[in-house]
């Protein structure tokens, strides 16, 4: 069974296609510790340019798939952590 691709991050959505740090961490509702804790441990793809950090949109996005749960509730795959939970 092949994995559903899906756009996370849908370009219109955002003003521009490139992240700070802080700015991606607002996406992923995640603090700053957190992000920069991704970028060190080399879970988020980024780009270096000087001592700037910079993440592309794509490279966010690639993030979010890889680290999504897939789960399956009356025989349909839901996206997410919701229907997992007791109850749903």
């Amino acid at each position: 069974m092949s994995n559903p691709t899906f756009e996370v991050l849908p370009a219109s959505e955002f003003e521009h296609d490139i992240f700070t740090p802080m700015e991606a961490a607002q996406i992923l509702r995640v603090g700053r510790s957190t992000m920069y804790g991704l970028i060190s441990a080399h879970q988020i793809r980024y780009i270096k340019c000087g001592r700037k950090i910079l993440i592309p949109r794509l490279y966010l996005q690639d993030y979010i798939e890889k680290n999504t749960v897939m789960c399956y509730h009356d025989n349909q795959m839901k996206i997410g952590l919701s229907c997992c939970e007791k109850g749903a």
